[in-house]
C-alpha cells in the first residue's frame, strides 16, 4: 500500500494491516459523529466502506460536521463524502446508499456484505431496526447515542446499552432494546448532564459544538478498529 499506511504499519504490524485492508464496515448515518467516524475508518487502512445517509449537506451543518465546507452545501452526503475518501486512499472499495432506513429500504444495505455496523443515526426507530438487523444477522454492531448538548469530552465511554445511564437517547434505547433482548449492543454514551434552560430559553434544536461529534466518531472507530485487528 507504499507509503500511505506507512507509519499506521509501524505501530500495528503486517498481519493487523491487512486485515483492516479486508475488512468491510457500514456506516450508517453521515452527520457530525458519523463524518468522523467514517474518515477515521478510511485513514486506518479499512478496505471497503458503506456509506449511508439520506441527507445533503445544509449551512448548520458546518460547525461541526467534517464534510461541510461552503463548496458543499446541497450536495448529498454520501457523494461528498465518497469523493473526500477516494482522495484519501484512492484504492478503496465504496458502495453508497443515499437512502433513508426503514423496513421498505432495509434490504437495500446488504448488511451481509459487512464486518461491521457502525449506526450513527438520530432516529430511533431507524437505530432500532439497524442495530435488530445486524444483531439477527450475526455482524457486530456499535450505536452512538447523543452528542449534542455536551461540553465535556473526558464524559464520554463506552459500554453495553444496559450500563448506560444520564444520556436521554440512551434511556430510550435502553428500553426498546431490553424488549429486544438486545442487552449487550455496544454504545458509545456521555454521562454529561445537559446545562439546564428555562422554557424560554430551550432551543427548537440541538445544540452543539465542534469537537464533541469529532471524539464521539473518533472513540467508535477506535473501538471497530480494534475489533477488527483481533478477529
Amino acid at each position: 500500500m507504499g507509503n500511505f499506511y506507512d507509519r499506521t504499519l509501524r505501530l500495528i504490524g503486517p498481519d493487523a494491516m491487512e486485515k483492516l485492508r479486508k475488512s468491510s464496515v457500514l456506516v450508517v448515518g453521515l452527520g457530525g459523529v458519523g463524518g468522523y467516524l467514517a474518515e477515521n475508518l478510511v485513514r486506518a487502512g479499512v478496505g471497503t466502506l458503506g456509506l449511508c445517509d439520506c441527507d445533503r449537506i445544509e449551512e448548520t451543518n458546518l460547525n461541526r460536521q467534517i464534510l461541510a465546507v461552503t463548496q458543499t452545501l446541497g450536495m448529498t452526503k454520501t457523494s461528498v463524502a465518497a469523493a473526500r475518501f477516494l482522495s484519501i486512499n484512492p484504492n478503496l472499495t465504496i458502495d453508497e446508499y443515499p437512502i433513508r432506513v426503514a423496513a421498505a429500504t432495509l434490504s437495500e444495505l446488504q448488511l451481509e456484505r459487512y464486518d461491521y455496523v457502525a449506526d450513527a443515526i438520530d432516529d430511533v426507530g431507524a437505530k432500532l431496526l439497524l442495530i435488530r438487523a445486524a444483531s439477527e444477522r450475526g455482524i457486530p454492531v456499535i450505536s452512538a447515542m447523543g452528542a449534542g448538548n455536551k461540553l465535556d469530552p473526558t464524559r464520554f465511554r463506552i459500554e453495553p446499552i444496559r450500563k448506560s445511564h444520564t444520556c436521554p437517547l440512551a434511556r430510550v434505547m435502553r428500553k426498546e432494546l431490553r424488549l429486544l433482548g438486545l442487552t449487550e449492543i455496544p454504545v458509545l454514551f456521555s454521562d454529561e448532564v445537559p446545562p439546564e434552560r428555562g422554557e424560554a430559553e430551550a432551543p427548537r434544536v440541538t445544540a452543539s459544538i465542534s469537537y464533541m461529534p469529532a471524539i464521539a466518531g473518533s472513540m467508535i472507530a477506535g473501538r471497530i478498529l480494534m475489533d477488527l485487528m483481533k478477529k
